[in-house]
């Protein structure tokens, strides 16, 4: 029973893995082309301790209904949007925003957040002077750019 056990959660952790890593389809019907719909997605996480790890929490339906969610990235057709975000900075930090914007079709969007920390001025054994960030890391802004023009699309700031 054991052996049978092993391999079982083996093909559930891989399952659950693809479908973090997957695209929403934030729309009814059939799956539409991508030079149909726009695609926005959050900015991944990095090791930096200024970074935040961002996820996309709900969206608006065509009638303009909240639906909830737990993504990272969600395809749309063309339209008005509105997109609830929650961004969780190194030190548990959390901002949430409702970023809102007009999404044409062809393009992508990305999230991304600005985390700022209290600065603490360094001085190495040649005497060069760096600026080092320290905790508490906080979220003090959530955005979303066009990824192939860099237009600012919606702000929210703390």
């Amino acid at each position: 029973m054991r052996s049978m056990l092993i391999p079982l959660g083996t093909v559930l952790c891989a399952g659950l893995t693809s479908c973090a890593n997957s695209i929403l389809q934030g729309y009814d019907g059939p799956v539409l082309p991508d030079d149909e719909t726009y695609l926005v997605r959050a900015a991944r996480n990095t090791s930096d301790r200024l970074s935040a790890n961002i996820e996309i929490i709900s969206y608006d339906s065509p009638r303009g209904d909240v639906i909830p969610v737990s993504t990272r990235s969600v395809r749309m057709v063309p339209g008005d949007s509105c997109f609830g975000v929650v961004a969780t900075s190194s030190t548990m930090d959390q901002a949430t925003a409702e970023l809102c914007f007009y999404g044409e079709a062809g393009e992508e969007y990305e999230i991304r957040v600005l985390v700022s920390g209290i600065p603490q001025n360094m001085e190495d054994t040649t005497g060069a002077r760096t600026t080092a960030y320290r905790g508490p890391f906080s979220v003090d802004s959530i955005w979303i750019v066009n990824s192939n023009t860099a237009d600012m699309m919606a702000l929210s700031t703390f």
